[in-house]
């Protein structure tokens, strides 16, 4: 069964990213399979690059690890990310494609896509992480958003400070306890 469905930014291809550990590539124009690629588990999440790395998605397969693609052609960089365990683990980059956002049990990870994907900056809450994302909103683009089990969904602002990165909370607010994804 499908897990995820996303379309790149230019809205050219549709990733679908299923339980019997494939993602499939489709063309929007023809909506006709180009390629399909096989991970180590299930395919969770997907996100795509964006700006200077639209070529580039960030794959959530297999138990604990995210692979990065790179689209042109499409193959796989020697890039693995330590990721969680199970279907609260979750991918995002940011409107800039510099950073990506990854959940890791119950910590938050930011990796740098200009420093070779050197972890940057975390977070670590007292739950597990369901979903982050960061927002694509003018003016809120340095802004993640962050929904732990427990029903919370926290917005952090990633700062950056000479050289250094961290998150700085700016709200959070009690949703649901079952709310799976923003």
């Amino acid at each position: 069964s499908i897990n995820v469905a996303t379309f790149d930014p230019n809205n050219e291809f549709l990733a679908l990213g299923s339980r019997d550990h494939c993602i499939t590539f489709y063309d929007t124009s023809t909506f006709h399979p180009i390629k399909t690629m096989h991970f180590p588990g299930w395919v969770s999440d997907i996100t795509w690059g964006t700006h200077n790395h639209q070529g580039l998605i960030a794959i959530r397969g297999g138990s604990t690890l995210i692979s990065l693609l790179n689209l042109q052609p499409i193959r796989q960089l020697p890039v693995q990310l330590r990721s969680g365990r199970g279907e609260g683990s979750s991918v995002s980059w940011s409107h800039d494609g510099r950073f990506l956002a990854r959940a890791c049990d119950n910590e938050v990870v930011i990796s740098d896509s200009l420093n070779n994907f050197t972890d940057v900056a975390s977070l670590t809450r007292g739950d597990r992480v369901r979903c982050v994302r960061f927002c694509k909103a003018a003016g809120k683009q340095d802004y993640l958003a962050i929904v732990g089990h427990d029903g919370y969904l926290t917005i952090h602002q990633l700062r950056r400070s000479v050289g250094q990165c961290y998150l700085e909370t700016v709200k959070s607010r009690f949703l649901e306890a079952h709310l799976l994804v923003v």
